[in-house]
């Protein structure tokens, strides 16, 4: 057996590595700090777009039984406004515009068709920039005979 020397055994460290590596940490942070703020954005445009489709659906619904209200025998615009407001409530939504046609449809005979029209503005979030200020949905539904 050849005796090995001790010097044989230990290693010099690679300078030529450790700077190959150093400037790899450098790249990585470089590339970090560019890709993390478009990441971000796409998150919180992702989140304000579902937030924006929900309260599209909320007010959908709301018109829907608004215009259902409007079909009982006996129903008033105040009755409709009042179904549509206390959803509103439990969404926390205000300043809605509520409109119904034809406006004396108290006094409308079997078969004419009743529209309730619900708007809110949006004028929140990042999706405001892309899209419209205002959520609107229409329902019409038929009167039922009394």
């Amino acid at each position: 057996m050849k005796p090995t020397r001790k010097r044989e055994l230990t290693r010099k460290p690679n300078r030529k590595k450790s700077i190959a590596a150093h400037h790899r940490r450098g790249a990585a942070l470089i590339e970090f700090a560019i890709v993390f703020p478009v990441v971000l954005l796409v998150v919180f445009a992702t989140i304000d777009l579902c937030n924006r489709i929900y309260l599209q659906q909320a007010i959908a619904i709301m018109a829907y039984e608004g215009a259902r209200v409007s079909t009982i025998p006996g129903a008033t615009t105040s009755d409709i406004e009042q179904q549509i407001e206390t959803m509103a409530e439990n969404r926390n939504l205000k300043n809605l515009q509520i409109n119904v046609a034809p406006s004396d449809f108290e006094n409308a005979s079997f078969g004419t068709f009743i529209s309730v029209e619900v708007r809110a503005d949006t004028a929140q979030g990042l999706t405001s920039i892309f899209t419209t200020n205002q959520c609107i949905a229409t329902v019409s539904m038929m009167k039922e005979s009394e």
